[in-house]
């Protein structure tokens, strides 16, 4: 189901509230971005009445993750995970994880992990979870 047609269902400003503050990832730093938490971008459109805006930067956030977009598809997998914008919904946040992961993206690697340890969108593998938890270590995840 598209963006749109999950997004016509329920835009909730108590579906904004964040489980856990995401944090810049070595590959941002080195690629000097700077992160502004999905969550908070979708919750300063919406607490100023732009829905539409909302609506809008979460549709070419699904473009961009579609097209391939590493990054996009780990922030995708977050809105829906957290339920940010967008129905809770772990299936959807595990598919966008998946294809970031397989990218090397490591912070969805981890929270892919995370998924397969817990069992959330997909049935509890703890052989998978180890993984990709592996993999993210290769890459000096979290130091």
């Amino acid at each position: 189901m598209s963006l749109q047609k999950r997004h016509s269902k329920s835009l909730s400003l108590n579906k904004l509230a964040p489980r856990s503050l995401p944090h810049r990832t070595r590959w941002e730093q080195s690629k000097g971005m700077k992160l502004i938490p999905l969550f908070l971008i979708i919750g300063m459109l919406m607490a100023v009445g732009c829905a539409k805006k909302a609506t809008t930067f979460l549709l070419e956030l699904e473009k961009k993750a579609e097209a391939g977009d590493p990054y996009a598809q780990f922030n995708l997998g977050n809105a829906y995970y957290n339920g940010n914008g967008v129905p809770q919904d772990y299936k959807e946040a595990v598919k966008w994880y998946t294809k970031s992961a397989e990218q090397g993206f490591a912070d969805a690697q981890c929270n892919l992990a995370s998924c397969y340890h817990k069992g959330e969108g997909v049935s509890q593998d703890i052989e998978e979870a180890v993984k990709w938890w592996k993999k993210a270590a290769e890459q000096r995840y979290g130091y």
